[in-house]
């Protein structure tokens, strides 16, 4: 199961393979399996009927939907429950996530897959990695606001830096082993036997071997753009961001030796430090907007907006919190039709230029205040965008 990050919105966004299946479920930790497993049966059960009401066959509809149950007889599966479970099933792919807050359970079945319902996670920084580095092993935690969920990395990277150097025949013909993990003063501590006056620059060294593998491993699993916040003393966090290929590598950072730090404490101190982070991004965000409100850098019109977020133009949109549009946008024409209650074949033109804000490497912005006005002040407005070119 995938770690969910901006990168797979693609995949789910341009996949017309109709019908789309997209199910959404909250998921209990721990031992509850059968109880998730019987949730899960009971949004296939709609799901098929959805199918079937559509016109497809019962039998093809099973078919249709084996990978979905498969999954109810996947203990593995439910040993591993974060919050919440979003599932899309679709003609060409069949993806299930780990999400770290709840859903309300939802099914539907419509020509392209619901996305909404993910949003949370990369709307206003909401969603964000932290990365707890240390000698004796690393964690890595997928966090929200108010959720976490700490992802196995087992066998993806080594254990800590006594794996690493298991069997390890450095070129100077020595021995290393850590003596502790962090101590003076926050320094990362080593032994050096059979070396002279080189244990400084042999620790280093290995430290950086170390955190090499680290990320090459943690690339396997999270996209180089990821929100990563490092958490750990502060001359390990210097070494590993000398070697770190995240282009997603924040300047914040959360300092001091974590061996002893409760996931509880790890999640708050995490928060409040990038908490810190948003707001200052906040801040220069509606700034550039207030500069740029009546050019054309910048817009408050959702006919203008949808074409623009479609094509990848938009660099900045805020969206108030459960706004909501109806209508159509035909690509070819670059037209949008807005409609204040929903039609058949219609759908929400606010989460269609969130989505595809999000897709281009653009920032949505969650917010239900007034945000757009003329010569700086700030009034009302359904949503805002600013636009990386006029």
């Amino acid at each position: 199961m995938k770690l969910l990050v901006r990168e797979e919105l693609r995949p789910l966004v341009t996949d017309h393979a109709q019908p789309c299946v997209s199910l959404y479920m909250p998921t209990l930790r721990g031992r509850e399996n059968q109880q998730n497993a019987i949730r899960l049966k009971n949004l296939y059960v709609k799901a098929r009927e959805n199918l079937i009401a559509q016109g497809m066959r019962a039998p093809d509809a099973t078919e249709y939907l084996e990978p979905v149950g498969r999954m109810m007889q996947d203990a593995d599966l439910w040993r591993h429950c974060s919050d919440g479970l979003a599932v899309f099933r679709s003609r060409e792919q069949f993806r299930t996530y780990r999400v770290p807050f709840p859903f309300q359970d939802t099914v539907v079945v419509a020509d392209r897959f619901h996305l909404k319902p993910l949003l949370p996670l990369f709307t206003d920084g909401e969603f964000f990695h932290l990365l707890v580095l240390g000698l004796k092993g690393i964690r890595l935690l997928q966090c929200s606001r108010q959720h976490l969920l700490e992802v196995d990395l087992t066998g993806k990277v080594p254990a800590g830096l006594g794996e690493m150097m298991a069997g390890y025949v450095p070129e100077e013909s020595v021995k290393f082993h850590t003596a502790s993990v962090a101590g003076g003063g926050g320094k990362a501590m080593g032994v050096v036997h059979g070396a002279t006056g080189a244990d400084e620059r042999l620790r280093k060294k290995y430290i950086l071997e170390y955190f090499q593998q680290v990320d090459k491993g943690l690339l396997q699993i999270v996209s180089e753009r990821a929100t990563m916040l490092l958490a750990g003393v502060k001359y390990l966090c210097s070494l590993y961001r000398q070697v770190s290929g995240f282009r997603g590598l924040l300047d914040v950072e959360v300092n001091g030796s974590m061996d002893m730090t409760s996931l509880k404490d790890l999640h708050e101190q995490g928060r409040q430090a990038y908490e810190t982070h948003r707001e200052s991004v906040r801040g220069q965000a509606l700034a550039r907007f207030r500069e740029a409100v009546g050019t054309p850098a910048a817009s408050t019109e959702l006919e203008k907006i949808v074409p623009a977020a479609y094509n990848g133009q938009v660099q900045m949109l805020w969206v108030p919190s459960g706004l909501q549009r109806w209508g159509k946008f035909d690509a070819v024409a670059g037209t949008v039709e807005v409609h204040e209650i929903q039609k058949y074949g219609e759908e929400d033109l606010v989460d269609f230029a969130a989505v595809h804000t999000l897709m281009h490497g653009g920032e949505v912005f969650a917010s239900g205040e007034p945000i757009a006005g003329g010569s700086g002040s700030l009034t009302p407005a359904p949503l805002a965008a600013i636009f990386r070119y006029a």
